[in-house]
């Protein structure tokens, strides 16, 4: 398959982020412009959106340093399901799954 092919491809870099106890490893494109300046018209799609899913967005990495810096588990959410909408590499999501 040759999308398979074209994102072995990419060259990703990894990023360790660390919560208190919990570490986080997230592959992620250090140089978006490499892939963009590539890319064609058709390869945008229709809605010509910017491929956000290649990098790490800073926002994404605070809502879980929030949650890793309270001394006990937010009770609001005890008994609760959680819907991140994300984007980027989804750090915000995978940070707090690997909270519990």
């Amino acid at each position: 398959m040759q999308l398979i092919e074209d994102i072995r491809k990419l060259p990703l870099k990894e990023r360790v982020i660390d919560y208190n106890d919990v570490k986080v490893k997230i592959m992620y494109m250090d140089n978006i412009d490499s892939i963009v300046n590539n890319m064609t018209e058709l390869d945008f799609g229709e809605d010509e959106r910017f491929p956000y899913y290649l990098n790490i967005w800073e926002s994404g990495t605070v809502l879980p340093a929030y949650f890793a810096g309270l001394e006990t588990s937010a009770p609001f959410l005890n008994g609760k399901s959680v819907l991140e909408l994300g984007a980027g590499t989804g750090v915000a999501g995978i940070s707090l799954a690997k909270f519990g």
